[in-house]
């Protein structure tokens, strides 16, 4: 149409899509590899396959030039100097690093939290459920995963395109056994993701053709690890005898990770290693146990040895800005920074070059002041120069010119567009935000803690995927029990043991949604408080994020309903020899029941009363309520002195007007005599009877 503005070039504008929706032949390569290749051409697969993937992912996407570039920026290793003069500054002020080491800390906070679902309904297979989420929860505190997915956070928002971590069995690991080898162990990593080729053209999701690794070890490594290689291996690096000084050097090769059919033209995933032109070795996926089925001679059910449904490439991949094209993301926030922390830079260095000459260059008179003299000066008050002539005319200072007001504005916006960018304003940062209100600075904090939604789900779908891989490893590694032992969130250690035998085929392993995203607790400690008086007593512990919700919870129902549980299981009071006709009247006389002093007051029953006036639990009573507790206390003491046949003290009136808890005997105030001096009634009352009896 007429008139209408278009930013795409002419004849591109459906360029994108016809390159998706190609026919024949799209691609023209080898295959990615096979068990059955000759070492010749798998050599030539290897080398040629991981060539073609780097330059067109260079070409599709410029990887490696965006990835440098943006770890450049975030390093602040990036030459601001280039086109100054001498007298010029070099100035810096990353931004970019400040923005993306706030995010990176709030993105780990919260724990992606793995789900189980039982494979059976029956207790047993939801007990089997449960020690498997403890399993799971014990690997992502043992592994330290809250560590490295803070690196994989940090790899998206520095423009990596893609976090990677990788898993393998690595027998060299583990405890000692008694026949001095090694039990082995089960190990995460995050990988750089220089170092890992994807096989070009692949998609989010998808299984690639291969996934190639540059790694490194020593020469002698390498010979332990491929013995039948030994003489192959140094060959290839040119040495003619074997000593310890050369095989000590480090080498690179590459560990190639690739789909194949097998003769029953079944999918199988292989891994090999090449050292040069040097293939060390060809094994299917170590990770996978090729008997698909076992059947248990106790029930005769065939029971499944893998967790996964097919075999995969031990690498999980997480994406932050995901266009649903290719394997790796397209853009990334550093991108759109990388200009703005530019201007940052320039705006910054004019604005310090202006200060540094606000008093402007000197001027002078050649017939008044040699240069000689001039020389010598050096800007000091107290300096003394004697001139022939009008002083007025010897010396002078140039005018200097004020920046624009622009200058300042376009920096500080340059800085605010970046934080923008990243969603990392001033009050996420702890920074002075300049808004008017508290309430305006809570509202921008939470608007940014909601940018994190991606990151979130990106951590949420990575970590799935890690539990996933963890459950199939002990599925296949794990053949005899192995004791975990996890911290419960009462603190208290608890051990299972745990094989792969216990993973019931059927059992669903996910991540909790919403669990990695950050929780606003100021906004939920006020809803909380809000709704108080509406809300279970583990709702509110959860609400006010205390450490123990669960425990938190019994203790509050325990003291409301069932004073003696309190006493003997919270407080540990009275938990041997402790009287239970006490334990029950305490409880009554907290909820406000009538209690009758019982005719046979022992010293079991006023030891209990003491106890428990003397716990915490009494302190937090409400004013009624001590006063209930220490009035029946006091009588308790006189029908125990009239039964020994003394006399009975005379009951003084408890008041309890005033401030809260003022003049309850047992519980000082502020300006209240001592007991020493003014005594205390409880405690004189009790003290004496506690004396007669030989308590």
């Amino acid at each position: 149409m007429t008139g209408e503005l278009s930013t795409v070039p002419s004849g591109q504008e459906n360029l994108a899509a016809v390159e998706e929706r190609q026919e024949g032949v799209i691609v023209e390569r080898q295959g990615s590899g096979g068990l059955d290749l000759t070492d010749e051409e798998f050599d030539a697969i290897v080398s040629g396959r991981m060539e073609d993937a780097i330059s067109w992912w260079n070409k599709e996407i410029g990887l490696d030039k965006n990835r440098a570039v943006g770890e450049r920026y975030y390093k602040n290793d990036v030459d601001t100097s280039i086109g100054l003069h001498d007298h010029q500054v070099d100035y810096k002020n990353n931004r970019i690093l400040v923005d993306i080491e706030s995010l990176v800390p709030m993105a780990v906070t919260s724990m992606a939290e793995p789900v189980i679902t039982e494979a059976n309904d029956t207790d047993a297979s939801r007990q089997l459920a449960m020690d498997l989420g403890n399993v799971l929860m014990a690997f992502y505190e043992d592994d330290v995963l809250k560590s490295k997915i803070t690196k994989i956070a940090r790899h998206l928002l520095m423009g990596k395109r893609i976090g990677i971590i990788k898993y393998w069995f690595d027998p060299n690991q583990g405890k000692i056994l008694p026949d001095g080898k090694r039990k082995g162990a089960i190990i995460f990593e995050v990988r750089r993701p220089e170092k890992i080729v994807i096989a070009e053209q692949t998609g989010p999701n998808e299984n690639p053709l291969f996934i190639g690794e540059y790694m490194s070890a020593t020469i002698e490594d390498l010979m332990v690890r491929f013995p039948d290689k030994k003489a192959a291996i140094l060959a290839e690096q040119g040495i003619a005898v074997e000593n310890k000084k050369d095989i000590q050097k480090t080498v690179g090769y590459i560990e190639y990770h690739f789909t194949y059919y097998d003769k029953q033209n079944e999918l199988g995933e292989g891994i090999g290693w090449k050292l040069g032109k040097t293939v060390l070795g060809k094994i299917p996926t170590p990770n996978w146990n090729d008997e698909i089925y076992e059947i248990d001679e106790a029930t005769g059910n065939a029971v499944a040895l893998n967790f996964f449904e097919s075999p995969e490439k031990p690498y999980i991949f997480f994406n932050h800005i995901d266009t649903d094209e290719w394997i790796y993301d397209e853009t990334a926030l550093i991108d759109h920074a990388i200009p703005l922390q530019d201007v940052l830079n320039k705006r910054g260095r004019q604005i310090v070059e202006n200060a540094d000459h606000a008093e402007g260059g000197l001027i002078y008179n050649t017939q008044m002041i040699t240069q000689e003299d001039m020389a010598k000066v050096i800007g000091d008050n107290t300096e003394k120069i004697g001139v022939d002539g009008p002083v007025n005319e010897a010396i002078g200072r140039v005018s200097h010119n004020m920046l624009p007001n622009y200058v300042m504005q376009d920096k500080m916006d340059a800085r605010a567009e970046i934080d923008n960018i990243f969603g990392s304003n001033a009050p996420i940062k702890g920074e002075s935000s300049g808004l008017d209100t508290l309430g305006q600075e809570i509202l921008s904090q939470r608007a940014n803690i909601g940018r994190l939604q991606p990151l979130a789900d990106t951590i949420e779908d990575g970590m799935d995927k890690v539990y996933k891989a963890r459950v199939q490893m002990m599925k296949v590694w794990w053949d005899e029990p192995e004791s975990v032992r996890f911290t419960n969130s009462d603190g208290s250690t608890q051990f299972i043991n745990w094989s792969g035998e216990k993973i019931e085929d059927g059992v669903k392993v996910r991540v909790k949604a919403g669990s990695a995203l950050p929780k606003d607790k100021f906004a939920m400690r006020n809803e909380t408080v809000e709704m108080a008086a509406t809300l279970d007593p583990l709702s509110i512990a959860e609400g006010l994020d205390k450490a123990d919700p669960k425990g938190w919870a019994k203790r509050v129902v325990f003291y409301r309903f069932f004073m003696d549980r309190y006493l003997t299981e919270i407080l540990g009071e009275g938990s041997e020899g402790a009287d239970q006709k006490a334990l029950a009247d305490i409880e009554a006389l907290v909820q406000g029941n009538p209690v009758e002093v019982p005719d046979d007051v022992s010293k079991e029953y006023l030891a209990t009363f003491d106890s428990f006036i003397r716990s915490d639990g009494f302190k937090q009573l409400e004013p009624d309520a001590k006063n209930r507790i220490v009035e029946f206390v006091i009588a308790a003491s006189n029908r125990a002195k009239e039964a020994m046949g003394e006399e009975p003290e005379e009951q003084k009136q408890i008041e309890t007007g005033g401030e809260p808890e003022a003049n309850i005997p047992g519980v000082p105030v502020e300006g209240s005599p001592a007991p020493e001096e003014g005594g205390n009634m409880l405690q004189r009352g009790v003290a004496a009877v506690r004396g007669k009896l030989g308590i």
